[in-house]
């Protein structure tokens, strides 16, 4: 079990000093870029949830009454 946790432990380390060696070579554009990236895939996510929480609300309420013919 200590085996496993040195291993996990071992490799978040790894990884982190990966990413801070990478992110400290990011130039302003590349900086932009990748924001730029992650917001406009925060909206597609977030329109997916919407969309998918608007067709849940029409559902139910056509599903309640059907008077809608």
């Amino acid at each position: 079990m200590r085996d496993w946790f040195d291993k996990i432990t071992s490799a978040i380390a790894y990884l982190m000093s990966v990413l801070g060696m990478t992110l400290s070579n990011v130039t302003f554009e590349q900086w932009y870029f990748i924001l730029s990236l992650l917001i406009g895939l925060a909206a597609l996510g977030l329109n997916y949830w919407h969309k998918r929480q608007m067709q849940r609300i029409a559902r139910e309420k056509w599903g309640e009454s059907n008077d809608h013919e």
